[in-house]
């Protein structure tokens, strides 16, 4: 599979998650972001104005109740503003309001109890507000995304390749090394692929063990698929 292949596989997908939580919560907006920082960062989203994430991120983040690092933190998968704030009015639900949404709804999809990805659904004021149907609906869509998302391979390869450039500062074209044993390439098959030859190949996988600490191309799959809340923070 192809970078770009697995690009857009990656983004159909995300983009039919945003679908199917708008559809099926009766929602305006949709926003599915990673957990690696405590305002999260947004990797698909629909229905929002182009104001909304830069005001979000500037000013108004860190005052959400049901922001994504104070729901992990309660240990909760699932928040509801009105429901967090009491209907007491605060400087976020304001803000809210202005950006034309009446509630919110914080998901959080976990891979083994390390939190992974967050979606945010928003309630315009004429949606329909949450109510019992809307939270067993919500708890389905948790379970089930849980398991489908987390795992698509797609998805997994663009968590990864951020992993290694955002956490270990890995190079593009170590990144690209490292993706393609992922896929269980041998050196000549990624000199093959990326057309270097196979002692740059090795120079690759040298300098990309000794950024992630690792020995061997077993350990550098292992750090980097199995759940470690720390390294998702980091």
């Amino acid at each position: 599979m192809t970078d770009m292949t697995a690009h857009d596989s990656a983004t159909d997908r995300l983009t039919g998650v945003l679908d199917l939580m708008r559809q099926s919560l009766k929602a305006s907006a949709a926003v599915i972001y990673w957990i690696d920082r405590p305002l999260g960062t947004p990797i698909a989203h629909r229905g929002f104005r182009g104001d909304f994430f830069p005001g979000y991120d500037a000013e108004h983040g860190w005052e959400d109740p049901i922001g994504v690092d104070r729901v992990v933190k309660r240990g909760s998968r699932i928040a509801y503003l009105k429901q967090t704030v009491n209907h007491v009015a605060s400087r976020y639900t304001r803000f809210m309001e202005d950006a034309g949404f009446s509630d919110a709804m914080t998901m959080v999809l976990s891979d083994a109890d390390a939190p992974m990805i967050g979606i945010g659904v928003m309630k315009a004021h004429d949606d329909p507000p949450v109510d019992p149907e809307t939270t067993h609906v919500a708890d389905a869509i948790q379970t089930y995304l849980e398991r489908d998302l987390i795992y698509n391979p797609a998805i997994r390869r663009r968590y990864v390749d951020r992993k290694l450039s955002h956490r270990f500062g890995l190079s593009p074209r170590e990144r690209e090394v490292v993706t393609l044993i992922a896929d269980g390439a041998a050196n000549h098959d990624i000199a093959v692929a990326l057309g270097i030859a196979p002692a740059t190949v090795k120079t690759h996988l040298m300098r990309s063990f000794d950024k992630l600490g690792v020995g061997s191309r077993s350990a550098a799959m292992r750090m980097l698929l199995e759940p470690n809340p720390d390294v998702l923070r980091g």
